[in-house]
């Protein structure tokens, strides 16, 4: 999961990062371990507008498959907020935002509402993110869920900034693996995030900022041609079940007004797509 994972955010960073006005940052670029909590902080201290958590899901059934997006629960943020307010007289935490504030300059009953509000705010925003990612992810893959599923993990207690847990898929699956351990995929991946993230800021666009169109995206390559050489025996009906496609699409693809096949031609064999 760890390899797969990393290739998935490495991708979707140098995406981003192909974007005026948008920037990712890496809460880690190698194969070392940074506690849930540092992770957090780190994009808080660095101002983020979102925070994205990328995973792989194993499970018990080999059968079950899909992408899903994960919001922080209702109550997982009461007691979130209840942890940030007990370090309040010990800490500087800072209140989301560009012109933050200090928590521990208010009274404890101003400072509660004052994140309570933060915390609402970040979650709404989560909420809009990740239904948007999802819209995009169902044009490529099969969706575990389609709407956001609510929890209370660590990496999404974060009131200053919205954060997303985004499972890929399930490595258990044999679809699932062959899918998330293709660089052609992953790069789709990627790009789906990306479309979903600039469609949410793009809708809801700060007064004053305007959002570029999406550059640079990764794309698949495309098919390579094939075509099948008429040797003696072949028949029309052998070669389309060779290939996997029907004789009506391979006499399309070929012009062909009858099956009778001329030795030494060449058929063009349409993708199955």
């Amino acid at each position: 999961e760890k390899a797969i994972t990393l290739s998935i955010a490495k991708k979707l960073a140098s995406a981003i990062n192909k974007q005026k006005g948008m920037k990712a940052e890496l809460s880690r670029k190698g194969d070392y371990y940074l506690s849930l909590r540092k992770r957090t902080e780190i994009a808080r201290k660095k101002g983020a507008d979102l925070f994205i958590s990328i995973h792989a899901d194993a499970f018990k059934s080999r059968k079950v498959r899909g992408s899903s997006v994960w919001v922080l629960s209702e109550k997982g943020a009461n007691s979130e907020v209840g942890l940030w307010l007990e370090k309040r007289e010990n800490d500087a935490d800072l209140l989301g935002g560009v012109d933050s504030v200090a928590l521990n300059k208010y009274e404890p009953d101003v400072a509660e509402v004052l994140l309570q509000i933060q915390t609402e705010r970040s979650v709404r925003l989560s909420h809009g993110i990740a239904n948007n990612i999802i819209g995009e992810l169902g044009k490529i893959m099969v969706l575990h869920n389609k709407k956001p599923r609510k929890a209370s993990f660590m990496v999404l207690k974060n009131p200053a900034v919205p954060s997303i847990l985004i499972e890929t898929g399930f490595i258990s699956n044999a679809n699932d693996e062959k899918n998330l351990r293709s660089r052609n995929f992953q790069n789709k991946l990627a790009n789906s995030i990306l479309k979903g993230i600039h469609k949410y800021f793009k809708s809801n666009t700060p007064s004053g900022v305007k959002m570029a169109s999406l550059s640079g995206l990764s794309k698949p390559p495309k098919p390579r041609k094939v075509t099948h050489k008429i040797i003696s025996g072949d028949t029309l009906s052998g070669i389309a079940n060779r290939y996997g496609v029907s004789q009506s699409i391979l006499r399309s693809a070929n012009r062909l007004k009858s099956d009778k096949l001329l030795i030494g031609k060449r058929l063009v064999i349409p993708s199955k797509s």
